[in-house]
C-alpha cells in the first residue's frame, strides 16, 4: 500500500483485512481459499488501469492513518483523557513516567562527563 500498489488481500477473521482495506476502497479484498476470486481480482486490476490508480491512490492516503507518529500522538491523547501524568517521548509533563528513552540516554551522558 505505501508503495502505491494495489492490495489483493485475503479476508481474515475478524474483519482486520477489511478494516486496513477500508471496506475495499484501498485493496480488493477476496475469500480464503478461492482462487478464481483471486485470478478475478487481479485480472481486472490488470485489465483496468483507472480502478489500478484509484485503489492505489486510496491505498497510499490509508498509510497515513497507521504511521507511527500518528499512532504515539493518539496514544498520548488517550493517556492525558485518562488523567494520567504519563508521556510518550512527546511533551514533557510534571513527572514523566515510565521515562522516555531520550531522558534517559541523556541522563546517562550526563553522569557519564
Amino acid at each position: 500500500m505505501a508503495c502505491d500498489t494495489p492490495v489483493v488481500a485475503t479476508e481474515i477473521a475478524g474483519g482486520i483485512t477489511r478494516y486496513i482495506l477500508a471496506g475495499g476502497d484501498c485493496g480488493v479484498l477476496v475469500p480464503i481459499g478461492d482462487t478464481e476470486a483471486l485470478t478475478a481480482a487481479v485480472r481486472s486490476l490488470l485489465d483496468d488501469p483507472e480502478l489500478r490508480t484509484r485503489i492505489a491512490q486510496n491505498a497510499l492516503r490509508r498509510v497515513a492513518d497507521f504511521d507511527i507518529h500518528t499512532a504515539m500522538c493518539e496514544h498520548e491523547t488517550l493517556l492525558e483523557d485518562l488523567g494520567t501524568e504519563r508521556t510518550l517521548c512527546g511533551r514533557r509533563r510534571c513527572r514523566p513516567w515510565p521515562p522516555c528513552r531520550r531522558a534517559v540516554l541523556g541522563a546517562q551522558t550526563r553522569g557519564a562527563s
